[in-house]
């Protein structure tokens, strides 16, 4: 029988997946608890439809995402972070969201931390050096941490 999946189903497949499964497991399982909807023409083609404009939204934010990241290629970047000792040390660190955040800012679009390997939060004040990387687009940027209030 040949099923869409409307939720994830583990061993069998991701949402909106088209998958041909055992009468029995869609019958007894998959269409009582709401995880599946028999496969009709009609929704093959609505199914299909939707892929493609989700094939095609996801190409446009990928375009999006590469547009961002060479637009800060070479930008410094400035985070007033928390108190710092007199050493430069911060008392707590910057972490990754709050780095996305001042990047999305300057790139104007919505950037994740995803984009950019941070092992560990900086803790010191000064600057730093950040690589982001998308795709096969990187880019080098300069991140400022300067003590705050």
């Amino acid at each position: 029988m040949q099923i869409i999946l409307i939720k994830d189903v583990p061993k069998v497949g991701r949402q909106f997946d088209l998958k041909n499964v055992a009468d029995g497991f869609a019958l007894n399982f998959l269409f009582p608890k709401g995880l599946a909807e028999l496969a009709t023409k009609d929704k093959i083609k609505a199914l299909e439809a939707r892929q493609a404009e989700v094939a095609h939204l996801h190409e446009v934010s990928e375009q999006a995402l590469v547009t961002a990241v060479k637009k800060l290629d070479g930008a410094k970047i400035t985070i007033k972070a928390g108190k710092a000792s007199e050493s430069g040390s911060l008392y707590k660190g910057v972490n990754a969201e709050t780095i996305a955040e001042a990047l999305s800012k300057i790139a104007g679009a919505k950037l994740s931390a995803d984009i950019f390997d941070l092992a560990h939060p900086i803790k010191t004040i000064g600057e730093h050096s950040l690589t982001l990387h998308t795709g096969d687009v990187s880019a080098e940027c300069t991140l400022v941490v300067e003590a705050g209030e």
